[in-house]
């Protein structure tokens, strides 16, 4: 089998999401929807993509695995695991809330996964920024008081980003996406996600998702141990995806994306 796979986007509702998609990809959504996210490749059992067109239009893309697995995973891939990868694009209105992934001792004493993600930028506003890692040299009464008082903000690493940047983000590092970014996010498919929002003066509550209640004080030692990861500048995306991600998908997309149309920024 030669053929390139395309597959159908699974769009998802997110209170933070806007509809950029359709202006930067010439796509049509669901109608009078803020879509957060469009998920471009996933093999899980609540969430399936469909190729698009060709010899196996309409097959999900666990069929393809179990029907042509040598071909598409190589031999040795067992036809009854998931593809490894979410790869998905995320439409940033508005600021994200802010949360941290458990790391591996963390998350398996939960009976959980950790959960690395990368992030590229295919486009942000002028002044839109990432959050991500704790700031040198914050202590975790500091971190504790911060979360009373609702200024969290200044415990965490921030930076301005431009298309064409990335960034890996470890599980245990806090991290937030602000307003004003596309971003093609690739993560680990993951059968038992564990996430901690931590309350902050931004943060909200998504009606769809189910985070794990954890302590994020509980936390702070996995966050320390991850801080000082966090590069003042990313590396380039095929860098962090070569060296994280086992494998790598190729997307094609419009020569130039279409900036955030004036209807679609928030007011900075």
């Amino acid at each position: 089998m030669r053929d390139i796979l395309c597959f159908e986007p699974i769009y998802q509702d997110r209170v933070w999401g806007g509809r950029v998609l359709e202006t930067a990809f010439e796509r049509a959504l669901p109608a009078d929807r803020p879509i957060g996210e469009s998920w471009e490749i996933v093999d899980r059992p609540e969430a399936q993509s469909v190729v698009r067109a060709g010899a196996l239009k309409g097959t999900t893309l666990r069929g393809v695995i179990e029907q042509h697995g040598p071909e598409v995973m190589g031999p040795n891939w067992p036809t009854d695991k998931a593809f490894p990868i979410l790869v998905k694009w995320l439409d940033c209105r508005e600021r994200l809330s802010l949360q941290v992934h458990p790391p591996v001792g963390v998350a398996k004493e939960l009976n959980g996964e950790p959960k690395t993600e990368n992030w590229y930028i295919a486009h942000s506003t002028a002044d839109a920024h990432l959050l991500v890692g704790l700031r040198r040299g914050v202590t975790r009464q500091e971190f504790e008081r911060a979360i009373a008082s609702n200024s969290l903000e200044k415990c965490i690493h921030h930076f301005r980003v431009a298309a064409g940047d990335s960034i890996l983000v470890r599980s245990g590092q806090v991290h937030a996406i602000d307003a004003g970014n596309l971003i093609l996010e690739i993560n680990r498919t993951l059968t038992r996600r564990i996430a901690c929002t931590i309350g902050a003066e931004w943060d909200w509550t998504e009606s769809r998702v189910s985070f794990t209640s954890l302590n994020p004080c509980a936390l702070f030692s996995g966050m320390i141990s991850t801080q000082l990861r966090c590069a003042a500048r990313p590396l380039p995306a095929r860098l962090q995806i070569a060296k994280n991600f086992r494998y790598a998908a190729w997307f094609w997309a419009p020569a130039s994306v279409t900036p955030y149309p004036a209807e679609n920024s928030r007011a900075y």
